[in-house]
């Protein structure tokens, strides 16, 4: 995992709309979440159907609920600190696998301390989102940016498992962010508004070439 890692979410339109960003991305980001928290489960399925079909070339992570990405063939759950626990979330994934192909399946988990994050390792977290990193315009309800300090020690003390920075990342402060040793990093803000997402996703990629 190493570079821009995709967001589609309910802000992106459409079905059709999420589904059209999710192919622009698909080509460019290291992973794709689809983070949709109002939809029914019924829609959500459908959709993650969808998208499941259009990202077979990156990871497709589903937000919050285990239940769809199972059941969509997706490749991974993002969890919540007040979601399942990542024991939890692995003993359901074991059971589901139990009679099918075992392929690989991630769990990752957002994290806001150094302290959740290395709770989240030892628990076998496959990667780490952290953050906010800088005051997020998308998310004011996670708090006050924790700088890129603190995002440096997390990404040593959790080392090998990869982080994806989140929160108030821009093009104006992803070298910055890319310095801290960082493996991917998620912008809402600048990839999903602009008119041109794959082009920005690019961009925010690039960081880790230069």
């Amino acid at each position: 995992m190493k570079g821009c890692y995709g967001i589609v979410n309910e802000a992106d339109g459409t079905k059709q709309g999420q589904i059209a960003l999710a192919k622009k991305l698909s080509s460019v980001c290291c992973a794709l979440q689809v983070r949709i928290k109002t939809m029914p489960a019924g829609a959500l399925l459908s959709l993650c159907h969808a998208l499941r079909s259009v990202t077979s070339s990156i990871p497709l992570i589903i937000n919050d609920r285990l239940d769809i990405a199972l059941a969509c063939g997706a490749d991974g759950v993002h969890l919540g600190q007040d979601d399942l626990s990542i024991d939890q979330a692995k003993t359901i994934v074991t059971n589901h696998q139990e009679n099918n192909t075992v392929t690989p399946f991630l769990i990752g988990i957002s994290t806001h301390t150094i302290e959740q994050a290395k709770q989240a390792v030892s628990c076998g977290a496959d990667y780490i989102g952290f953050g906010p990193v800088f005051d997020s315009a998308t998310k004011p309800e996670a708090g006050t940016g924790k700088g890129l300090i603190l995002l440096e020690q997390v990404v040593q003390a959790v080392a090998p498992v990869p982080v994806v920075a989140i929160g108030g990342v821009t093009i104006t402060n992803i070298d910055d962010v890319v310095s801290t040793g960082v493996h991917a990093a998620c912008s809402i803000t600048v990839v999903n508004s602009d008119d041109d997402p794959q082009k920005a996703a690019e961009t925010i990629a690039s960081a880790w070439n230069r």
